[in-house]
């Protein structure tokens, strides 16, 4: 089937949308014009075929509209000349400003990619300093050290790796793909733009720095092109933490890493159905969560009998045709509450660094007496959102991590979950289900229940969500050196 028109029926169960993108996808790499293409890439740069398959594939999953059930229009015919000039573009971009590299590599025992602040290369740097030397690999500045190396926008990639290639980047590859993308009535031009900048990128990189280990904070942003020229230039393991509820969209789709280190038992369990490849996974409890609460100076914030944790953007995760009506309801039982117990201060707390407003939302609230928080608050900048969450009486969301770091932590927190249809972040699984909502009914004897009650239970297997987190440095630090 052509690239456009493969189409999913939204109607369908989300585990059976998932398992039919996961199966065309791979079907898909293996007809004969990606065969050809892929074949051509591999010898081409010295990498096996399997390598350069999967990150096809990782691609195709993100440039999927979950929403609509199909790919984006980049992949219509229509597109191959303007894609192929972007493609050119970029080849003789990377041609201009790429060098020789005549400095001897610098060995150090751990990289950190993808340090894209200054604060979250703060963040690292109790784990970094666990080791002997380390780099972070960044696009900018930051603060300046000399452990930051910059690699900013392809600015002085590698130009050995133009050597004995040239033809084929500029003339070959050009030829190559038009006859392919005409052949398969498919504009095939994005998959080798996305394919020569992160070799260029990793190649370039690494040629420069090299290690034992290489850590990155985001799963979906993993590449088994970027593992594998680690591990050409003498690294040893790769590997990722959770930072997310793993949402059976583009972001849990072919993730690549020989180590994943998960907030709890079970917290990466969907995974099972996505093609992701991962060596091991090791429960370590929360990175963030420890950061961020239990090694810093907790601020005062305001007390709510209700908090609502919200996530970025919510309404761009929808894979169903029921997802938006849902999550839209799981707020209009928080108006209905408030309608009802008014009495009771109720907040939606969203993340420090989310400037969205959602019309839908604010609309909803408009008429209730329903506090809303988002954007940078005093607390916010030592502690996120837990110190809101951990001073208020009931904690409700809808798909937040801290859903699942609370729980951990034996906090209480209730997933609003309408008739329990939020498959796509948590799943159909048992160990959720105690903890997620499917009626307003159920909301509110719950709500109140708890509200009224001030003898704490302790939850049962709280380390399925995420494990104690106390320990994380420890755990990823003995685990890697193995």
């Amino acid at each position: 089937m052509n690239l456009n028109n493969f189409l999913i029926n939204k109607k369908d169960p989300i585990y059976k949308q998932t398992i039919k993108l996961k199966t065309y996808i791979d079907r898909k790499v293996k007809e004969k014009n990606f065969r050809v293409f892929i074949c051509h890439i591999s010898k081409l740069f010295e990498i096996p075929e399997g390598i350069i398959e999967y990150d096809v594939k990782k691609y195709l999953s993100q440039l999927h509209d979950f929403k609509k059930g199909k790919f984006v229009k980049i992949f219509k015919f229509y597109n191959v000349f303007f894609s192929s000039i972007i493609y050119l573009s970029t080849i003789i971009f990377i041609y201009l400003f790429s060098k020789k590299n005549n400095l001897p590599k610098e060995k150090v025992e751990i990289i950190f990619d993808e340090i894209m602040t200054l604060e979250q290369q703060q963040r690292i740097l109790k784990l970094a300093k666990k080791f002997k030397s380390f780099k972070t690999i960044s696009d900018n500045k930051l603060d300046g050290s000399k452990n930051n190396f910059i690699f900013f926008k392809y600015i002085g990639s590698n130009k050995k790796l133009f050597n004995k290639r040239f033809l084929n980047l500029f003339i070959y590859n050009f030829f190559l793909l038009h006859k392919l993308s005409l052949s398969e009535k498919t504009n095939l031009f994005p998959f080798i733009t996305m394919l020569v900048k992160r070799i260029f990128k990793y190649e370039t990189i690494f040629s420069y720095i090299y290690g034992n280990y290489l850590f990155q904070e985001r799963p979906y942003t993993t590449s088994a092109i970027k593992n594998f020229l680690f591990k050409k230039h003498g690294g040893k393991k790769t590997c990722c933490t959770q930072r997310i509820l793993f949402h059976l969209g583009s972001t849990s789709f072919y993730v690549n890493t020989d180590i994943l280190f998960s907030l709890g038992r079970k917290s990466h369990s969907g995974l099972r159905l996505t093609g992701s490849k991962i060596g091991k996974i090791i429960p370590a409890g929360s990175y963030v969560f420890f950061l961020k609460w239990l090694q810093t100076k907790k601020r005062k914030t305001q007390k709510f009998d209700i908090i609502y944790l919200s996530g970025n953007n919510l309404p761009s995760f929808s894979i169903d045709n029921k997802y938006i009506q849902n999550y839209y309801k799981s707020l209009n039982w928080l108006k209905q509450f408030n309608y009802e117990f008014p009495f009771y201060k109720i907040a939606i707390k969203h993340h420090e660094n989310n400037y969205f407003h959602d019309r839908r939302e604010l609309n909803i609230i408009d008429t209730s007496s329903i506090e809303r928080i988002a954007g940078r608050t005093k607390p916010g900048g030592k502690n996120y959102s837990y110190g809101y969450a951990i001073n208020s009486k009931v904690r409700l969301t809808w798909c937040s991590t801290m859903g699942y770091e609370l729980l951990g932590h034996n906090y209480k927190c209730y997933f609003l979950d309408p008739n329990h249809e939020n498959i796509g972040f948590l799943h159909d699984e048992k160990y959720n289900k105690k903890f997620r909502i499917k009626s307003y009914y159920d909301f509110k004897k719950i709500v109140l229940n708890d509200l009224n009650n001030k003898k704490i239970k302790s939850i049962i297997n709280p380390y399925d969500f995420c494990l104690k987190s106390q320990n994380v440095l420890k755990v990823i630090y003995k685990n890697l050196k193995i």
